[in-house]
Formats: C-alpha cells, sequence, structure tokens
C-alpha cells in the first residue's frame, strides 16, 4: 500500500512507498520515503529524500537527510548517503558525502568526503577530509587528503596528501606529501615529499626533503 500524505505530494506506483513532504513525488520502487519539500524518489527499494529539492533516481537503501540537507542528487547504486547542500552521488556502494556543499562522488565504494566543492572520481575507500576544501581524488584504493585544499590525487593505492595544500601525485603506491604545500609526485611506490615545492618523479624510496628540491628517479 502506497501513501500519499501531504500538500500536493504523489505516488505514481510500486508498493509501501510515502510521500509526505510538500510537493513530493515517488515515481515507482518498494518501501521509498519523500519526506522533503520537492523531493522526489523515482524507483528503487528503500530509497529516503529528506532533504528539500533533493533526488534519489533509483538504486537500493540510499539517503539524502539531515535538517539542513538540500538540492543533492543520487543517481543509483547501493547504501550512499548524503547529508548537505548541492551535493552529487552517481552510483557505486556506500560512498558518503557529508555535510558539504558542492561536492561530487561519481561511483566506486566506500568513497567518503567531508569538504567543500571536492571530487571523488571513482574507486575504493579513499578519503578527503574536511579540511581538503576544492580537492580531487580521480579513483584508486585506499587515498586519503588530509588538511590538503586545492590538491590532486589522480589513482594508484595507499597514496596520501597530508598537511599540504595546493599539491599533487599522480599515481603509484604509497606515495606521501607531508608538510609540502605545492609539491609533487609523479609515481612509483614509497616516494615521499618532506618541503615546499618539492618533486620525485618516479621510482622508490625517494625523499626529497628540502624547499624545491627534485628527485628524477
Amino acid at each position: 500500500k502506497n501513501c500519499a500524505n501531504g500538500q500536493s505530494t504523489f505516488v505514481g506506483g510500486g508498493t509501501c512507498n510515502t510521500a509526505t513532504g510538500t510537493c513530493a513525488t515517488i515515481l515507482a520502487g518498494s518501501f521509498g520515503t519523500a519526506s522533503g519539500t520537492d523531493s522526489i524518489v523515482g524507483a528503487g527499494k528503500c530509497n529516503t529524500a529528506c532533504g528539500a529539492h533533493s533526488a534519489i533516481i533509483g538504486g537500493c537503501i540510499n539517503k539524502i537527510c539531515g535538517a539542513t540537507s538540500c538540492n543533492s542528487t543520487i543517481v543509483g547504486g547501493l547504501s550512499s548517503c548524503i547529508t548537505g547542500k548541492f551535493n552529487f552521488v552517481g552510483s557505486g556502494t556506500q560512498n558518503y558525502i557529508s555535510n558539504t556543499e558542492g561536492t561530487a562522488v561519481v561511483g566506486g565504494t566506500k568513497n567518503r568526503t567531508e569538504a567543500d566543492n571536492a571530487f571523488i572520481g571513482g574507486g575504493c575507500c579513499n578519503i578527503v577530509d574536511s579540511n581538503s576544501c576544492a580537492s580531487f581524488v580521480g579513483s584508486g584504493c585506499s587515498n586519503r587528503l588530509t588538511n590538503a585544499a586545492d590538491s590532486i590525487l589522480i589513482g594508484g593505492a595507499s597514496n596520501c596528501i597530508a598537511s599540504s595544500s595546493k599539491s599533487f601525485i599522480g599515481g603509484g603506491d604509497s606515495n606521501c606529501v607531508s608538510s609540502a604545500a605545492g609539491s609533487v609526485i609523479v609515481g612509483g611506490a614509497s616516494n615521499c615529499t618532506l618541503a615546499a615545492c618539492a618533486a620525485v618523479v618516479g621510482g622508490s624510496g625517494n625523499k626529497a626533503c628540502v624547499a624545491l628540491a627534485a628527485v628524477v628517479g
């Protein structure tokens, strides 16, 4: 049984759907909830759109929730959650955008961002913390940006940019830019930069410890 219990609400079909927000809409699916003003649940199962002017197109167990959440979208996938404003999750599983504005996770699994205007393209278990606004993670696995505003990490595994704004890691494995604003690691493994505006191009186990230093490989 479906329930449309609010001003100008609409439930088109499906089963056990509930629309309670003003002008809320559920088109199909099952066990969906649209409680935000002008919220939409397209289809899927157990999707919940609590944020005003928010939309969940499909998938299962996706949520847009929170007292200040609004104007966000989840296209599909499983068990993803958005809190905040003007955010986007494309698909994937267990992706999480927390209390941000203007942030996107396109896909992947268990990716998480807490920063405004941040982007995660895909991969798994990538994390962007709340002090890494306007940053970018392309893909890869278990990469992390911590206090790394305006930084870019293209991919790879277990790479990190920490306490280093405007820095870059192209890929590789276990590379780290630490307390080294404006530094670059192109690739390789277990390379690190420890001073501002330093660079490591590639190789393994290389360290750039002095500002403006460069290690080729």
